[in-house]
């Protein structure tokens, strides 16, 4: 690796946890075109690429999910109960995708760009369809199977996108459970956390000579790349939460689509 790419990482770090803190929404997909960037330049082709760009995405979401979720805890705002529920059936989803990934060549660069570019356009839809339902939490729906069941698809979707899966937790939960969005995000999150740690462990123990390429790798996942990154975001996302409440949330709104249109715009032009 380059001293750029150091570089690099470390200011998407700040970008990314900047707009996490904004948008209340992970900086995945930020995080997840720059990575496909480096990696590639330090020679990653193909299904590597795609197994690489994945493990580094998450453990990142690992680490910043740990630290949000923590700070939930600490302000009383904390499920335990929904959070096991969506997370339980999510990680068995997300260890079997993760696994059939890991050991076949079947999920190539181009699978990937297609379901990180559908992705893009589900997060898109839904700011254009937006409603306030799930706000106030007033009638919120206590079902044990709907919890199982967006926990689990979401591991599937985390698995393979590199995403952390709050594009669908949070619908999932204000829309079908209706519950508040305070409380949706902050189990979100915590399921995020969750969902990273065991994908980014099965990573870390995919052990194959041949694509120990990168510095500071263990497994399929460089430290080199991750740290850069996870300093950038503890400099900013606290900065990032201070704007959120100092700003218009529609503002909020606008740069998250902005953000998002531009990627998938660069997404369908790198795949036409």
């Amino acid at each position: 690796m380059e001293w750029w790419h150091f570089l690099v990482l470390f200011f998407t770090g700040l970008v990314s946890g900047f707009y996490s803190g904004m948008v209340g929404s992970g900086g995945n997909v930020i995080l997840i075109p720059i990575l496909d960037l480096i990696l590639f330049d330090t020679g990653l082709r193909d299904d590597e690429l795609v197994k690489s760009i994945i493990a580094h995405s998450l453990m990142a979401s690992f680490f910043l999910g740990s630290i949000i979720a923590y700070r939930q805890y600490k302000a009383n705002n904390f499920f335990l109960k929904e959070i096991m529920l969506s997370s339980s059936l999510g990680v068995i989803t997300a260890l079997v995708t993760t696994w059939f990934i890991t050991h076949g060549d079947w999920y190539h660069k181009e699978d990937f760009d297609i379901v990180f570019s559908f992705m893009l356009f589900l997060l898109i839809v839904k700011l254009v369809v937006d409603k306030k339902s799930g706000l106030t939490g007033i009638h919120e729906k206590s079902s044990s199977p709907l919890l199982l069941t967006i926990g689990g698809i979401t591991g599937v979707v985390t698995s393979l996108s590199g995403l952390g899966g709050g594009i669908i937790l949070i619908p999932g939960f204000t829309d079908l459970m209706k519950m508040s969005l305070k409380k949706a995000s902050s189990v979100s999150i915590s399921v995020i956390a969750i969902l990273a740690l065991p994908i980014s462990l099965s990573y870390l123990a995919e052990f194959q000579e041949e694509t120990i390429i990168l510095p500071l790798q263990l497994g399929m996942i460089s430290f080199a790349v991750v740290i850069p990154v996870l300093a950038g975001v503890f400099i900013s996302a606290p900065l990032g939460v201070k704007t959120a409440h100092s700003i218009n949330p529609n503002i909020i709104k606008v740069i998250f689509a902005i953000v998002v249109s531009s990627l998938l715009i660069k997404m369908i032009y790198s795949m036409s």
